[in-house]
């Protein structure tokens, strides 16, 4: 269905002569990815209203998805199990409530969460190409960002805001299990790629 209505709205475009015949197929992933996108968000919203914390929801996407922009990291190749994992991971948010870790044990830990940002960011795949530049500058977003995220994390209680810091690790963890699985995985595509070739 979603496929018929982007073939409507792209032949629009085209015998409006707003777009070519040859950017077809951009827009036509385009708007694949846009109606993703809002299938994603309104799913995630709607487990924030049927937990009744959709602000929580909302807090999450911001602290992920800004850092997951800058770290990169695994993607899943299947559209549907990228969906299905963000609904498990939107769920975990609304009923995960982590019980109080000691501040030296949550200081290594984000110490050790910063160090793989350091080294291994931002995780490049075969759908991005980054210049050397453009990574040195994800890394430092990825790196301000993540130092944001901590802070906050730290202070939100003296804030009132005392369920952020449930959000905030969330968001680091995820964020810092998919850079490695996305190493990782490069790592490997990058060796048998090597032997492939020999």
């Amino acid at each position: 269905m979603s496929e018929q209505l982007i073939n409507i709205t792209v032949n629009k475009l085209i015998s409006y002569k707003i777009v070519s015949e040859g950017q077809r197929l951009i827009y036509f992933y385009g708007f694949q990815i846009l109606i993703l996108k809002i299938v994603h968000l309104l799913s995630i919203m709607s487990i924030g209203i049927l937990f009744s914390n959709g602000y929580l929801q909302l807090l999450f996407l911001l602290s992920y998805t800004t850092l997951r922009k800058y770290t990169g990291g695994f993607h899943f190749k299947n559209q549907n199990v990228c969906w299905i994992s963000s609904m498990v991971i939107s769920i975990l948010v609304s009923v995960i409530n982590i019980p109080l870790i000691s501040n030296s044990f949550l200081i290594g830990y984000f110490t050790g969460c910063l160090f793989i940002i350091w080294l291994l960011c931002p995780i490049s795949n075969e759908f991005i190409f980054l210049s050397s530049c453009k990574k040195q500058c994800y890394k430092r977003k990825a790196i301000l960002f993540y130092i944001v995220c901590v802070v906050l994390f730290f202070s939100a209680k003296s804030l009132g805001l005392d369920e952020l810091p449930n959000v905030l690790l969330l968001s680091i963890s995820v964020n810092t299990i998919l850079i490695i699985i996305g190493w990782l995985s490069s790592e490997y595509l990058s060796k048998r790629n090597d032997l492939e070739n020999r």
